[in-house]
């Protein structure tokens, strides 16, 4: 569950033009980190909730789909739960709107209104779509998402909406993309009927242009037209370089740990390595009794 999670959590985000950060810049890493350490400590894995899942498996926090500013909020509340007593309870009640969920079972979502409403761990979960200018959407599959409509996946036409990609997601939902928010254009080619994010500047072949790094700026095709983007203000502490032989990418700087396999307990201090920084929170700080490793991975509990 910790690579899930954490390298989740501190991956780019999976829309397209993820190299850029959204407009406000990236949201606070640490903060993210952090919270995810404590919802994993109470339980929470990426999938329980819509709020976890765009908290621990977004580092922008659901910006590309207009819900940062939902989702950034139930963040803060988990931060706040680990500051005072047992923060299991307080976490729950901040998956469900702030208040303190009734008991449930299974883990079926449904819509209430605007609202998703679901069960994680015998409680109640809420993500109001409605405050990020979203509905709730019944799926094709029996479950709700946040998104502007419902939509047949096998006929639905991709569009631009301004700077937004309009899509049809495989749950029967349209869902938009902001191209704009990652500081890029929604285009649309005809002959596919495709609509997707380009760059701003000279046409370009993606198949066969190579990406460059000028200092810290990475220089990219994307939807044939070229994109840059200054990797240290993108993370703070990312640089451009090599990724692997001739690929060229925002990577962390040199550190002083490498990856999970570094992840450990040291006494009730969790130690996690992300972006090849070590990241240390003493559990009985966030409010749990220590730090104990479960199939060779550090959990509070």
């Amino acid at each position: 569950m910790r690579a899930s999670l954490l390298l989740a959590a501190l991956a780019l985000a999976a829309a397209p033009g993820c190299r850029h950060a959204p407009e406000g810049g990236p949201p606070d890493r640490e903060a993210g980190i952090r919270a995810c350490v404590i919802l994993e400590g109470c339980g929470y894995d990426s999938v329980a909730s819509f709020a976890t899942n765009l908290i621990c498996s977004d580092r922008y926090l659901g910006a590309a789909y207009g819900l940062r500013t939902v989702v950034e909020p139930v963040r803060d509340c988990v931060l706040e739960a680990g500051a005072s007593g047992d923060p299991c309870p307080a976490a729950a009640a901040c998956l469900n709107g702030g208040v303190a969920p009734a008991a449930c079972s299974g883990s079926a979502t449904s819509c209430e209104g605007d609202v998703v409403v679901g069960c994680a761990l015998g409680g109640r979960t809420a993500f109001d779509c409605g405050a990020g200018a979203h509905t709730c959407v019944a799926t094709t599959t029996g479950g709700a998402e946040c998104g502007v409509a419902a939509c047949d996946p096998t006929a639905y036409v991709q569009s631009c909406d301004a700077t937004s990609v309009l899509q049809c997601d495989g749950g029967g939902v349209v869902s938009p993309i902001d191209c704009g928010a990652s500081g890029l254009l929604c285009a649309f080619d005809e002959p596919t009927a495709t609509a997707y994010c380009a760059g701003a500047g000279q046409a370009c072949d993606d198949a066969t242009y190579v990406d460059t790094c000028a200092g810290s700026v990475l220089r990219y095709c994307i939807g044939g037209t070229l994109a840059e983007v200054d990797c240290a203000g993108l993370v703070e502490g990312y640089v451009c370089g090599e990724v692997s032989p001739g690929a060229i990418d925002c990577i962390p700087a040199a550190g002083s740990c490498t990856d999970v396999a570094d992840d450990d307990c040291d006494g009730s201090t969790i130690v996690l390595c992300v972006d090849r920084i070590p990241w240390t929170y003493d559990c009985v700080a966030l409010g749990f009794a220590g730090c104990m490793i479960v199939d060779n991975q550090p959990y509070c509990y």
